[in-house]
């Protein structure tokens, strides 16, 4: 359900999906530099979304839009904070459904990555969408940010908290199996 962008062709469509949305909202279109995982998010037929993902320190230039750095669960877990840049869902792809289905890649990429928190800056009506999706896991953090011609908020997604709950949790193990075992099993009832 996720492919990590390595090839021209997927920085192609990675980009054909983020920039219209950034566009859209009058974001301006940054280059990110520096230690960036891009991937692309599929619903097993076409790519629907963009995310990518860098290690959080205290130089980040994130904290020049809010102090991500202050915050009590951030001191705390040095080397265990991502940043969440690029998220984005194309157009046509827009809906519940896939927005759970993005959500629950970030929650299994961090599994992976052994991250307890992400953080990002994002769109604030995007934000109150995605609270009502997680409604415990992504927390605003401070008070709007006024920006060209919309209002973005700074958020912590606990991850700790999300695969601990244990209907998050089964949805991500429907998703994103961790062992052969689980695997098998999900591939025989889809048979």
């Amino acid at each position: 359900m996720y492919k990590k962008v390595e090839t021209n062709e997927e920085m192609r469509i990675f980009d054909s999906i983020w920039i219209p949305a950034w566009q859209e909202k009058g974001f301006e279109l940054e280059c990110q530099l520096g230690q960036v995982e891009r991937f692309l998010i599929s619903n097993y037929k076409e790519y629907i979304g963009t995310l990518s993902l860098r290690p959080y320190n205290n130089d980040s230039t994130i904290d020049d839009v809010f102090k991500f750095r202050e915050i009590n669960m951030i001191k705390g877990n040095s080397g265990y904070v991502i940043e969440i840049e690029k998220f984005a869902i194309a157009k046509k792809y827009r809906g519940i459904k896939n927005l759970q289905l993005m959500m629950l890649t970030i929650l299994e990429l961090a599994r992976n990555n052994h991250c307890k928190y992400y953080i990002a800056v994002i769109d604030s009506v995007f934000c109150h969408v995605i609270q009502k999706v997680s409604p415990s896991t992504v927390f605003k953090l401070g008070s709007t940010i006024k920006y060209k011609n919309t209002s973005l908020v700074p958020i912590i997604v606990d991850v700790q908290n999300a695969i601990s709950n244990i209907s998050i949790y089964n949805q991500l193990e429907k998703f994103y199996p961790t062992n052969k075992e689980t695997l098998y099993l999900q591939t025989k009832a889809d048979t």
